[in-house]
């Protein structure tokens, strides 16, 4: 984590419910440097506060409905539709990006505040991306399945996730929560599109945010296709070397 707050532990915790973090400075005083230590220690900061009761219903449903939407219908929809298993191959590692880019601000009305968050402080944020996690690999592993099945080729099946899961795992959340924090300062200081036009701002930086994450799903879906016949040759060769 490339930044921590740095107070004494009580502030701490109230930057953390706050969800403000500092940046971490060149220089400590010896009670930051305590508090910096402590949580070093404890290896986690998952579990020090709980989103606020009332608005456990609006976060859930937040959840459900992103689940519902990009993890069950678009797939099924694809898969119904016959699109390439090379598309659906990239599309389903990545169902984290999506939520990663459509968690910015909160979502509307804040209700995806804690969707897929990589700063997740709180035990409910970690289970939300431990199940977004879960579903994504499931559904990896279906189109692996199937597509083994139809061309009766285990090493087809394989060769697509050598793939998948190499870019997929090079292309974290952090990232892209940098680029929109980016893309928010440069709406901010040239064009005055402050927090104030909250609704306009997340439709700009999430529009821009689906956009790229087309185009890499679509260019990691092209090099799964190229790639995929050169694999199973590499694959067969290493099978028959190691019997």
């Amino acid at each position: 984590m490339n930044t921590l707050p740095v107070c004494n532990q009580e502030s701490t915790l109230s930057s953390i419910q706050n969800e403000t973090l500092y940046t971490y400075p060149t220089t400590n005083t010896d009670e930051d440097r305590y508090t910096i230590d402590e949580l070093e220690k404890r290896r986690t900061i998952v579990g020090e506060t709980e989103p606020e009761s009332q608005h456990m219903p609006k976060y859930i449903l937040g959840n459900t409905l992103y689940v519902v939407v990009f993890v069950i219908i678009i797939p099924a929809i694809m898969i119904h539709q016959h699109v390439s298993s090379e598309f659906i191959l990239a599309y389903m590692p990545n169902v984290d990006m999506l939520a990663t880019i459509l968690g910015y601000d909160g979502g509307p009305m804040n209700m995806w505040r804690y969707l897929y968050n990589p700063n997740n402080f709180t035990i409910f944020g970690f289970a939300n991306t431990t199940f977004i996690n879960y579903l994504a690999l499931l559904g990896l592993t279906y189109v692996i399945a199937s597509t083994t099945h139809e061309k009766r080729s285990w090493e087809y099946g394989w060769a697509g996730a050598f793939i998948a899961l190499f870019l997929t795992y090079l292309l974290p959340g952090n990232p892209i929560v940098i680029l929109q924090n980016k893309i928010e300062e440069k709406l901010e200081k040239p064009l005055g599109i402050t927090h104030e036009h909250r609704e306009r701002r997340y439709i700009f930086i999430v529009t821009i945010g689906i956009a790229m994450a087309a185009m890499l799903i679509l260019l990691e879906a092209s090099i799964i296709k190229v790639s995929r016949p050169y694999l199973v040759r590499m694959i067969k060769y290493l099978t028959i070397k190691l019997k």
